[in-house]
């Protein structure tokens, strides 16, 4: 791990990641739509350790539950937008509050980055907050299974990471996918949306690219060409 001024380089720098992300409404940011996609947003939320130790991003199993289509993955907090969110950050903030009990004024939002679409037809915006220890969560049983917590520079790790590869008229398409064992021993598959969200952050953030070469991301147009065949 390269060190900087005797810290880590995955040590939690409020300055360097904020001045790598945009506010939700920048004309510079990505943000997507489509018709027949619903607008949702999540939390990518920052454990900020003191150096030099890294920073964690915090994740969770979704609990088992026949109405949710992301039932059982590993998933950010989040979910779709509600009439009662002013913006796609209060979304964000609401849904971390719900699934795992921190008060949205405990968060320090940083930005956002691209927004991201998914095959069960949704665009997603990442919200990129931040929490100082010590702080509690509590997660709701009715979503939550498991919380996780991961230091950063797992993520940035090619031996963690791979691209699962599907061809569209002739364009290669990469699923990220990071595998993730805890010290409990639990294995954990973050992939789809939530391991592209990680493979962006890291490499917008810490400038590192995970993805195969020749190959992109998949954009709604792609899923809606999908569903046509």
């Amino acid at each position: 791990m390269n060190e900087r001024g005797g810290e880590s380089t995955f040590s939690f720098d409020e300055e360097r990641i904020r001045e790598r992300l945009l506010s939700v409404d920048s004309p510079a940011r990505v943000s997507l739509s489509h018709a027949g996609f619903e607008n949702a947003a999540v939390l990518f939320l920052l454990v900020a350790h003191a150096p030099p130790r890294p920073y964690d991003l915090v994740l969770f199993r979704r609990a088992k539950n026949a109405n949710d289509r992301h039932s059982g993955e590993i998933s950010f907090p989040g979910g779709r937008r509600e009439a009662r969110d002013r913006t796609l950050v209060d979304t964000a903030l609401r849904e971390c509050e719900e699934e795992l009990g921190i008060p949205r004024e405990k968060i320090t939002v940083l930005g956002c980055f691209d927004d991201y679409s998914s095959p069960k037809r949704f665009i997603i915006t990442p919200v990129v907050g931040y929490i100082c220890p010590p702080f509690h969560m509590t997660e709701n049983a009715a979503e939550v299974d498991e919380i996780i917590q991961v230091p950063i520079d797992f993520f940035t790790r090619k031996d963690h990471y791979s691209d699962t590869i599907y061809e569209l008229d002739g364009e290669k398409l990469a699923i990220a996918r990071y595998e993730h064992t805890s010290s409990e021993g639990k294995k954990h598959v973050i992939w789809g949306a939530t391991g592209h969200l990680i493979a962006r952050y890291v490499e917008l953030v810490h400038g590192i690219s995970l993805m195969t070469p020749s190959a992109r991301r998949a954009m709604p147009a792609d899923f809606v060409r999908l569903y046509r065949r």
